[in-house]
């Protein structure tokens, strides 16, 4: 595993030096080899396509929302 787990603080509330030792990275980034690695194991950084409903049921879920009936 590429990346310290040894710090339990969030991210943002780390000195850069820390974040460099974290991600195990320096300020001039990771090597081409490195990123390769990390990339077979972790995969592209990119949020999954969202589910899609079909229109009746979206249609059917807003109608029937209590704030919609309450109206």
């Amino acid at each position: 595993m590429p990346f310290n787990s040894h710090l339990n603080s969030h991210i943002w509330t780390l000195t850069p030096t820390d974040v460099y030792k974290t991600l195990i990275t320096t300020p001039q980034g990771i090597s081409e080899a490195e990123a390769n690695l990390r990339l077979k194991e972790f995969g592209y950084n990119e949020l999954p396509e969202p589910q899609t409903r079909l229109l009746i049921l979206r249609f059917t879920d807003q109608v029937t929302h209590f704030m919609a009936l309450l109206l």
